[in-house]
């Protein structure tokens, strides 16, 4: 299947974003000196990706400017990221947010894999997107709660339970992108619905949450490369030690210098 252009991937991107509400408060800015000098240069896309750097391992880094290692992160692990930062060098790093919005470091994109989503899909079926159809336009009447998937065919629950009352009204002022998968199911995307956001809803069956995955939708993603054994604790870099060890044995040999002279 043809792949998206840049500029069609930034329109359709563009259009999901507009089509979903964003609240203020959902861009989290640490008290951080390097995120808060460089906050104009960030750009924000909440993504999550999976580990997968030649060396078994990769590691999170104070800033994209600092040779610090905070953390060595074996392959595998799914890491999420909001902000990301481009360098001199045209290189592009993720920051990687933990527990209570914390921010653990910043890591290389290159070292990562994302993990299928909703632009994943995109990329594979936005020339197969059509408006909504008007068949579907009952398709929320009589149904108490709703289920939402990262895509079509994922297999993967996004949300369960949530109230249909959210798209009352006229479905068709609700969803503008739909998709229709091999099966005949009718799928609408979801900008924001009660928090969640950049999700998938099957009008066909939107309260089942036991639709199967159908790995035909997307491509398979690349081999991940097995995590190494050993992961190295981090540390100071090389070159950062040798220098504090110097800066140590000068300031000894001096006091030991004041005091041999002194006696």
């Amino acid at each position: 299947m043809k792949k998206l252009s840049r500029l069609a991937l930034f329109s359709l991107l563009f259009c999901f974003v507009c089509s979903g509400v964003i609240h203020a408060d959902s861009i989290v800015e640490p008290q951080d000196s390097f995120y808060q000098k460089h906050s104009d240069e960030l750009s924000y896309l909440p993504r999550s990706y999976t580990a997968n750097a030649k060396e078994g391992y990769v590691s999170l880094y104070k800033n994209p400017e600092s040779s610090r290692v905070r953390e060595n992160v074996a392959n595998g692990e799914r890491l999420f990221c909001s902000s990301l930062y481009t360098d001199s060098l045209g290189q592009t790093w993720g920051a990687v947010w933990g527990e209570r919005d914390a921010l653990r470091g910043w890591v290389r994109l290159s070292d990562c894999v994302p993990v299928p989503d909703y632009l994943s899909f995109a990329e594979q079926h936005e020339s197969e997107f059509v408006g909504f159809d008007e068949a579907f336009q009952d398709a929320l009447k009589g149904v108490s709660s709703i289920v939402l998937w990262s895509y079509p065919g994922s297999g993967s629950v996004a949300a369960d339970g949530l109230d249909a009352q959210w798209f009352d009204g006229d479905l068709s002022e609700h969803f503008t992108t739909c998709w229709r998968d091999g099966d005949g199911r009718f799928w609408a995307y979801v900008g924001y619905c009660y928090g969640v956001r950049n999700t998938w809803l099957c009008l066909s069956a939107p309260d089942d949450s036991t639709l199967p995955a159908d790995p035909d939708v997307l491509p398979a993603g690349p081999e991940l490369i097995p995590a190494a054994e050993d992961i190295p604790s981090p540390g100071l870099p090389g070159a950062v030690l040798a220098a504090t060890l110097t800066v140590g044995v000068v300031a000894a040999s001096a006091v030991l210098i004041r005091i041999f002279f002194r006696h």
